[in-house]
């Protein structure tokens, strides 16, 4: 397909692009120590070090600042703006120590909702406080669209603080109350028309970092006047793409393009989501649909790349748990007849205790004596929990996952390879 669209590769905020000199690619340790060194000769006074392990800066006063984020900006920056995501890493790091308004009227002008991915929400519900036993407060949030959640933040010019139930407490004000003013605060913010970039394909032109969040205000959605009901995406914090469900050639564009912008900086989702009334949920046209197949990929892709994610951290909170538990692999295969895809984990039997990811297929394997695996079936998801659900226990976190301690039996395997679809 020939692009009928293109985009300014230095449109990412801050100073202009040619303010900066051009910067080699850095590794991720030359980065870390780069943005101690320019940290430093900014006047921090505490002692900072780079932790190369966890790939974050530690000092006497801020427990982790982690990387991640900024480094795959960098990584996707063009070589005069890599310089520019170092400073705004530094900025971000200085704006720790501005404090938050102790009177809710001073801070009621700069709350924001701020999307995120479901993710990061289950990160701090289940593996940082599991490794740090943590004990402040929690911040607020709210699930919607299945894989999608909001939080209140303050937003300081450079970077954004989560506000928690504390604060809320003694602001008294409830999260509802906080949140409805914030909302509001968006919509003031949020005049600006889309811009159509391909036809049938609006982006959102806020460029304020809170793109993203215009899917919390329906009529500035229902603005973009698409064709049936909008289907929107929003592969990073800065990117909102709206389509409609009666587009034919718009919803292939659309898949392109959000394609192009989360291979370009940070993603936050590469899911679509349709709405009707008020209320988000996941949009996967028909199978027959032209965009059907690049849409369902960035959906795979999306939620691969949150199974890996959840998989690492749970092998680091077992470990410090010591806990013998194993998290299976969410992993791909293709159907060369019907020309699709689709998800498979495995069930070993060497495994006495295993979390496995929600697929569209189980692979049974059993291992014996010398060492080799035998595969036994592939089954589809709903079978198995048919055949087999009494020994399958979900865990209650997203991306789900369901815990087994015991390889079923020859009886169950015998039903099982009924229904074997490799």
């Amino acid at each position: 397909m020939t692009r009928p669209y293109e985009f300014d590769q230095n449109a990412s905020g801050g100073a202009d692009a040619n303010e900066f000199e051009q910067m080699p690619l850095l590794t991720k340790d030359q980065f870390g120590k780069a943005v101690v060194d320019r940290i430093t000769k900014g006047g921090e006074k505490s002692h900072l070090t780079y932790d190369s392990d966890s790939f974050c800066l530690v000092s006497d006063d801020v427990v982790g600042f982690y990387l991640t984020g900024a480094y795959k900006d960098f990584q996707h920056a063009q070589p005069n703006r890599r310089a520019a995501v170092i400073e705004h890493s530094v900025c971000t790091w200085f704006s720790l120590y501005q404090t938050i308004p102790d009177e809710f009227a001073d801070a009621a002008p700069n709350l924001l909702p701020r999307i995120y991915n479901r993710i990061s929400i289950e990160y701090e519900t289940w593996f940082k406080r599991g490794i740090t036993n943590a004990t402040s407060s929690p911040s607020w949030n709210q699930v919607f669209g299945e894989h999608f959640a909001t939080r209140l933040v303050y937003d300081f010019p450079t970077s954004v603080r989560d506000i928690d139930l504390a604060q809320l407490a003694a602001w008294k004000q409830t999260p509802e109350e906080a949140y409805t003013v914030a909302l509001n605060n968006l919509a003031v913010r949020s005049q600006q028309a889309f811009e159509r970039v391909a036809p049938g394909v609006l982006r959102g032109t806020w460029n304020d970092d809170y793109d993203a969040s215009r899917l919390l205000l329906p009529d500035v959605i229902r603005k973009g006047q698409v064709k049936g009901d909008p289907v929107i995406m929003v592969p990073n914090h800065g990117s909102l793409l709206l389509t409609g469900t009666n587009d034919l050639k718009g919803l292939s564009y659309f898949a392109e393009i959000g394609n192009d912008l989360i291979n370009r900086f940070e993603p936050l989702s590469g899911i679509a989501l349709r709405l009707i009334g008020t209320e988000w949920s996941p949009y996967l046209p028909d199978r027959r649909h032209p965009a059907h197949k690049a849409l369902d990929l960035l959906r795979k892709n999306t939620i691969a790349r949150f199974h890996r994610w959840q998989q690492d951290q749970l092998a680091i909170l077992h470990e410090t748990r010591n806990e013998h538990r194993f998290v299976a692999t969410l992993f791909f295969m293709k159907n060369l007849k019907a020309k699709t895809s689709f998800s498979v984990c495995a069930w070993q039997s060497h495994f006495t205790d295993t979390l496995l990811p929600k697929a569209d297929a189980i692979l049974f394997a059993i291992q014996h004596a010398s060492k080799e695996e035998e595969f036994l079936a592939l089954c589809p998801w709903d079978k198995v929990v048919n055949i087999c659900g009494d020994l399958m226990l979900p865990q209650g976190m997203y991306p789900e996952l369901i815990r087994v301690t015991q390889f079923p039996s020859e009886k169950q395997l015998a039903e099982l390879k009924n229904y074997d679809i490799s």
